[in-house]
């Protein structure tokens, strides 16, 4: 399989992925329900990244670093959105300087690479977990707005690519946090497509 072709396709979607929360948090902010905005997501989604990038730079892994940079700068923009948005702005910079020196401080010179590859597929897993938090809700209010469709339509196709790419290279820590993205993915779609039957048939009935 051509690993070029796997590059520029997985960081295409992660791209896609990291600023997939921004029109939602637009429309928002506007309507004055950023409660409703993933924070969760975007400090996971954010975290992943970063200790992506450590790894790349540990292992050298060029493609991964190019990804991880891009995808890095896109998260981080719209964490600053959320707390410009919510007017606590000062907060998120000291958070951040803490979050910044823990990260570099473990993975750097505290952990072996392995580690830090498994901490960062961790995190990956923590991240589509996230955008899974409300799924019991969903199941029973019936409420699509839980389940953000294109986050994870982003989320599957992103997991896809990379899990692909972590096979040819023979990654594990990629491999697997990308294939538990995959299979949480999997059940939203499945989910959200249940909580629609059921919203139609409620309603013919």
């Amino acid at each position: 399989m051509d690993t070029l072709y796997l590059t520029y396709l997985g960081i295409f979607l992660s791209f896609i992925l990291c600023v997939s929360p921004f029109p939602n948090m637009i429309r928002r902010a506007k309507d004055n329900e950023m409660h409703y905005v993933p924070i969760h997501f975007l400090w996971v989604n954010h975290s992943t990244r970063m200790t992506w990038l450590c790894y790349g730079i540990l292992k050298e892994i060029v493609p991964f670093i190019t990804n991880c940079v891009m995808t890095g700068l896109a998260s981080i923009l719209m964490l600053i959105l959320y707390y410009f948005f919510t007017r606590s702005f000062a907060k998120f910079i000291a958070l951040y300087v803490l979050f910044l020196t823990g990260l570099f401080g473990l993975s750097f010179w505290i952990l072996p690479v392995d580690w830090v590859g498994n901490l960062a597929a961790t995190l990956g897993t923590l991240t589509y977990i996230s955008t899974a938090r409300n799924l019991r809700t969903a199941l029973v209010t019936l409420n699509l707005k839980l389940i953000d469709l294109p986050i994870t339509c982003v989320a599957l196709c992103n997991s896809l690519a990379w899990a692909s790419y972590g096979l040819v290279i023979m990654d594990f820590p990629l491999i697997i946090g990308c294939s538990i993205g995959v299979i949480v993915s999997i059940t939203l779609l499945v989910s959200y497509a249940w909580i629609r039957c059921s919203r139609l048939k409620k309603n013919n009935d």
